[in-house]
């Protein structure tokens, strides 16, 4: 009888979420259930607000309840930013507006105005119900990068060359609908967005 009750347990016991949440130190991961997060020691993106090619307000508040995908890029870049934009493509083929936004924040505002965010939407067919090109405070927004997401994203010339001037990050994170990042991927890689297709709609699922 005692086995029995014990195996019952067990079934109804809630198992733990297969995608990770972080450490709010050290971004070290680590597997819980969401009824047991501390939120004052996982990782959250916090507040934000911002707006988009559509000049929409795009703020974690606006976001809250569906998962995200964000990323950092601007338009002049040459680098990694055509490669990610093409990933990106793919995870917005895959996802309705309901479901998953993609955000990709813009590190040069100060020339990747609305009307010039909106122009590269309308060129690289960018559904702005589903992908919000984000462009606002530029302090605010490296900011965000690099103290909430962890991005290594400085600026390293200073001469006024934006290529040059920015260090790009391949990384695309993965927040759930609470706000809590939960996954890291070399948007580079196709494996690797692969699993973060995969990771989003688990998250699109809870």
């Amino acid at each position: 009888m005692l086995v029995l009750v014990l195996l019952l347990s067990a079934c109804s016991r809630p198992e733990q979420s297969s995608i990770p949440y972080f450490s709010d130190i050290d971004l070290s991961p680590t597997w819980k259930q969401r009824s047991d997060v501390q939120p004052s020691t996982v990782r959250s993106v916090g507040t934000f607000s911002f707006v988009d090619q559509e000049n929409e307000v795009v703020s974690n508040e606006s976001l809250r309840g569906k998962p995200y995908v964000a990323s950092f890029f601007f338009v002049d870049c040459t680098n990694v930013c055509p490669t990610l934009k093409t990933r990106l493509t793919v995870v917005q083929q895959q996802f309705n507006a309901d479901e998953l936004s993609i955000v990709s924040h813009s590190v040069a505002p100060e020339t990747d105005t609305v009307q010039r965010l909106s122009n590269y939407s309308k060129v690289n067919e960018i559904n702005s119900k589903k992908w919000h090109l984000v462009t606002g405070n530029q302090d605010q927004i490296i900011q965000l990068a690099t103290d909430r997401y962890g991005a290594q994203l400085t600026n390293q010339s200073g001469q006024g060359n934006l290529e040059s001037d920015y260090l790009h990050t391949e990384i695309l994170y993965l927040v759930d609908k609470e706000g809590y990042l939960r996954g890291m991927y070399n948007g580079t890689l196709q494996l690797e967005v692969e699993r973060l297709i995969e990771d989003a709609t688990v998250l699109v699922s809870e």
